[in-house]
């Protein structure tokens, strides 16, 4: 990564265009993504439902 591109990358990444309705993260990762200041806030967000619950999954086939 070229050095001052982060700053364009979250800029384009978080923007909502009227299309969509959704930012870029979210269709790609299913959830917004944290900002810089987000980040030193707030704690983490819960790990993912989505894939809690495949690891869950993965966990009890490979018990059976």
């Amino acid at each position: 990564t070229k050095p001052g591109t982060s700053g364009y990358r979250y800029a384009v990444n978080t923007a909502q265009p009227e299309s969509t309705g959704k930012t870029p993260a979210e269709l790609m990762l299913g959830r917004q993504v944290l900002g810089p200041l987000e980040r030193l806030i707030h704690r983490p967000p819960s790990p993912d439902q989505a894939a809690y619950s495949l690891v869950e999954r993965q966990n009890i086939m490979a018990e059976e």
